[in-house]
């Protein structure tokens, strides 16, 4: 399942960096930012671009591996501590 989960998190990555690549203006050549013509209310595709930053963000965080928040577990041994 850890694996599925970094998966899926590297299609969002790639796909956002796609979002940004088209957005850009400095990395899509002969594009506006944002692909928009103005600015202000016509904000074109910026607000998409930010969701789209976000979601990543969340999708890192709920993809993290469930194996490094295990525990290993030692066979019980007889143990004396001084404070019990």
């Amino acid at each position: 399942m850890d694996m599925i989960g970094a998966a899926v998190t590297m299609i969002c990555v790639l796909s956002e960096r796609r979002l940004n690549r088209l957005t850009n203006p400095a990395l899509s050549v002969g594009l506006p930012a944002f692909l928009t013509k103005g600015a202000g209310m016509f904000s074109g595709l910026m607000l998409s671009q930010y969701t789209a930053d976000t979601l990543i963000v969340e999708q890192r965080i709920l993809s993290t591996p469930a194996s490094i928040g295990s525990i290993l577990l030692l066979p019980i041994r007889k143990t004396s501590y001084p404070w019990a």
